[in-house]
């Protein structure tokens, strides 16, 4: 998948999020991967705005890298 980050709110956003368009191009990154690596990274995501399952993730996390 492919994501935005905005690095000055330290979310990512969805590619066609009306929000990319209103961020400033000195703050948009692009990345490509999942989502959660993102969160592992401490980034969030723009729709959930808040780590409520961190716990989870990061436990798939490294099950899927060998961590």
């Amino acid at each position: 998948a492919e994501y935005i980050i905005n690095t000055n709110t330290g979310k990512f956003h969805k590619p066609g999020c009306d929000s990319v368009a209103k961020m400033k191009a000195k703050n948009k990154k692009e990345f490509t991967g999942n989502r959660e690596e993102l969160i592992v990274e401490g980034y969030e995501h723009a729709e959930t705005a808040g780590p409520k399952n961190i716990e989870k993730i990061i436990k798939l996390y490294h099950n899927l890298h060998k961590v």
